[in-house]
């Protein structure tokens, strides 16, 4: 177990790669409507970060030219134009990943275990609202934490859109952290997920942030946690946040990006108890704590 994690080397850099162009390619199979459109969009759009990685600046990002609904096999999402959210919500967009959570969610809920998804840095709902909609009658609740007010506003019209209530998903318009208080969220605006916190006052928007320990305190013990984590290199404080809810659950799987201080990272997770489990994109990985 674990492997994955610790050695993301060419052959898994390669494997990722035709997996992702693969997924591009299935785009029509997945996407009902507009479904030329978001393939034409997504192949120039990939073809535009290929190109920058290798010369840097080269072209201008590529952003999504409609404010659209975006209807998937899987469920539907309002994008706005001249972001990168159609990118977003794309069923290609960290497709393994996903299939991954999938897997895992659904072994939990058939060995009757109540299961918590905790979506950390939600954005938009990608995840939030596939989940929601895919184990709607399950033993399953969705918390989907986004301290973004635009982001806020269309995940929640994106969970009208899609029939959930907050009966199934609560949606908590906080950031995640170690401290209660207040911070600065940051970022471009067109970039949609890019916006990072900060201690400095000056610029960005005042968010609240809380301990996920105090925010969900309430939850039954020895529920099995899921948690997608996406903070923008505040994961581990956000993590630190919620340690003691973790371990008052029967398990926890973490899925968390980590491409900032990824050493710091996974030393911490470690230290805590956390085995690795695989990594299947450059940017997140895999891990489960056991009690």
């Amino acid at each position: 177990m674990g492997e994955d994690v610790f050695n993301w080397n060419a052959w898994k850099k390669f494997k990722f790669s035709v997996e992702y162009g693969v997924a591009k390619l299935f785009l029509p199979f997945w996407v009902i409507s507009p479904r030329w459109r978001l393939f034409t969009f997504e192949w120039l759009y990939s073809l535009t970060n290929f190109a920058n990685t290798f010369w840097p600046n080269l072209l201008a990002p590529r952003l999504y030219p409609y404010q659209d609904i975006i209807v998937t096999t899987e469920a539907s999402f309002h994008v706005r134009s001249g972001t990168h959210d159609a990118s977003i919500v794309s069923p290609a967009f960290e497709r393994q990943d996903w299939m991954q959570m999938q897997l895992i969610i659904k072994e939990e809920l058939d060995l009757g275990r109540h299961v918590e998804f905790l979506d950390v840095g939600a954005n938009i709902g990608a995840f939030t609202v596939r989940v929601a909609k895919i184990f709607l009658e399950a033993q399953l609740r969705v918390h989907a934490f986004e301290p973004v007010p635009d982001n806020a506003d269309l995940l929640q019209a994106n969970l009208t859109l899609n029939r959930l209530t907050g009966s199934q998903v609560c949606v908590y318009r906080m950031a995640l952290s170690d401290h209660c208080g207040e911070l600065s969220m940051k970022g471009a605006v067109d970039r949609g997920g890019d916006f990072y916190l900060s201690s400095d006052p000056v610029g960005g928007v005042r968010v609240e942030v809380q301990r996920g320990d105090a925010v969900l305190e309430n939850l039954q013990n020895d529920s099995v946690l899921v948690i997608k984590m996406d903070v923008e290199g505040h994961e581990l404080k956000a993590l630190e946040g919620l340690s003691q809810l973790i371990s008052r659950a029967s398990r926890t799987w973490l899925c968390v990006e980590d491409i900032f201080e990824r050493d710091k990272l996974y030393e911490a997770l470690l230290k805590t108890g956390f085995k690795s489990v695989k990594k299947l994109t450059p940017y997140n990985s895999w891990w489960v704590l056991l009690r």
